[in-house]
């Protein structure tokens, strides 16, 4: 147990990131609080928020408020697809656009930003700033690990 003085000064000018996968099932067992206090009052700390789900209109108002950069890959459900869309004031392609997500493009997703986002073109090194959702390629991790068995990760 830190005392808050001593946990100022361990933690001072230090990020945190708390990634949370299936967010809304860790919400569903009953620790809204926390998850609310961390998406509200986490980055005036230092601390962020990484989380994934497959039911996003599950994940919690504040958090889904509360979230800068969003990443939707592939996607079916027409009902999730309008609600992203709707939380991030997308227009109506994207909808169709994400269902069309090649599942063939490794790591090919649209981000929503609720803030200014800044892309880099490869090929030119220019720098372009987007705040509307926009389809990209991430880059893959450039480490090749894997488990005991030979399976990559």
């Amino acid at each position: 147990n830190l005392s808050p003085r001593s946990a100022a000064l361990v933690f001072e000018k230090k990020e945190i990131y708390i990634s949370i996968d299936e967010l809304n099932t860790i919400t569903e067992k009953g620790v809204n609080q926390a998850i609310t206090d961390i998406a509200n009052l986490g980055r005036t700390s230092g601390i962020g928020m990484l989380w994934a789900t497959q039911n996003y209109s599950k994940v919690l108002e504040d958090v889904r408020i509360n979230t800068e950069f969003l990443f939707c890959m592939q996607y079916d459900n027409t009902n999730e697809i309008n609600t992203i869309c709707n939380n991030y004031d997308a227009k109506n392609y994207v909808k169709e656009e994400i269902k069309q997500l090649s599942k063939e493009i490794p790591h090919e997703c649209f981000v929503f930003p609720s803030s200014r986002l800044i892309t880099y073109d490869l090929s030119s090194g220019e720098k372009e700033y987007i705040d509307e959702p926009i389809k990209i390629q991430l880059t893959p991790p450039l480490s090749k690990h894997s488990i005991t068995g030979g399976m990559n990760i």
